[in-house]
């Protein structure tokens, strides 16, 4: 069938509770249950699944003793229909602070080390200016903020540049990055004026753990090398944890610069005068380039202003690591 014969089908026939159902059905794998959920009875939930197989013009589920399989076309109708009731879901949660008379609040994903580099610095502006702005900033590893932007649970997401983008996003790259290290105040590395890769080998590597993006370029950036370095007993990014772990021990960080600068408010740390020359993808926005949420653009401009003026400052750049640290301190 022509993609666009079954668009216009859809949207005159289709029914939000069909989604529900098509939904609940794919993730419980029992009508019976499925019915349950959405209100309905068993035959009427029966017949809405005949309805929208016709209606598609394929199966989308095999039914058998076990329960209700669904096929690969089910599967795919299913990820589209979790991703329209979110954003309907998120369309209800609008309506509701504009009828309480609160303004809507800016829904941002973020990973971790751009919490500290663009977020905090975009905010702090904008609340300057617009001393009421609402944002809500959930940090989380990469494929669920992927997956909450295309169910329309984020309005936009700070992350590193991806290789492939989804169609119809736009990434825009604010701040350069790259791995670098940091150790104890105390550290007999941070007494040496220029200390080299062959000496960090003397010392366990507190590395991101896997399977962060930046621990997988790391590791590949050893195998390059021919490095072999021990590694720290402790797998974590936690930035409470991480801190405690370098100053009760020899180890050195070795993570994203972006990653350092959140910890490097702790006086006890310093960096090292030392440059790997593993740079990684840039950090800096996701969104959809056909949708604009109130408040969106805001915040675009306040990003792009932030980190503009940390670029201009050298704090951008690989060649001014040590001052950038420090201006973070």
């Amino acid at each position: 069938m022509d993609p666009q014969v079954r668009f216009e089908r859809l949207v005159a026939r289709l029914r939000m509770r069909q989604l529900r159902l098509i939904d609940e059905t794919v993730s419980l794998g029992n009508l019976k249950l499925a019915a349950e959920r959405c209100g309905m009875t068993q035959p009427a939930a029966s017949q809405g699944l005949q309805d929208i197989e016709t209606l598609v013009g394929t199966p989308l589920f095999e039914r058998g003793p076990r329960g209700m399989r669904p096929t690969a076309a089910g599967h795919a109708l299913a990820a589209h229909a979790r991703g329209c009731l979110a954003a309907l879901h998120a369309a209800s949660r609008d309506l509701s602070d504009l009828e309480s008379g609160q303004a809507q609040a800016l829904r941002v994903g973020a990973l971790l080390p751009g919490i500290p580099t663009i977020v905090s610095p975009a905010l702090q502006r904008l609340w300057k200016t617009h001393p009421h702005f609402r944002l809500r900033v959930i940090e989380d590893s990469l494929h669920p903020l992927l997956d909450g932007l295309a169910t329309g649970a984020y309005d936009l997401l700070v992350l590193r540049g991806i290789d492939a983008l989804p169609p119809g996003l736009v990434f825009e790259p604010l701040l350069a990055d790259e791995v670098t290290t940091l150790v104890r105040r105390d550290h007999p590395l941070a007494r040496r004026r220029r200390p080299s890769v062959q000496d960090l080998l003397a010392f366990r590597w507190l590395v991101p753990p896997r399977p962060l993006a930046t621990a997988e370029s790391l590791h590949q950036w050893l195998l390059s090398r021919g490095l072999q370095p021990s590694f720290a007993p402790l797998d974590s990014n936690s930035p409470a944890l991480v801190p405690m772990a370098l100053r009760h021990s020899d180890d050195v960080l070795v993570a994203p610069r972006s990653y350092i600068c959140l910890l490097a408010a702790d006086r006890g740390l310093v960096p090292l005068p030392l440059e790997l020359g593993l740079p990684l993808a840039p950090l800096g926005l996701l969104y959809r380039h056909q949708s604009a949420a109130p408040q969106r653009d805001y915040f675009l401009a306040a990003c792009r202003e932030a980190a503009a003026e940390a670029a201009s400052a050298g704090r951008a750049t690989a060649n001014s690591l040590p001052s950038q640290l420090r201006r973070c301190e």
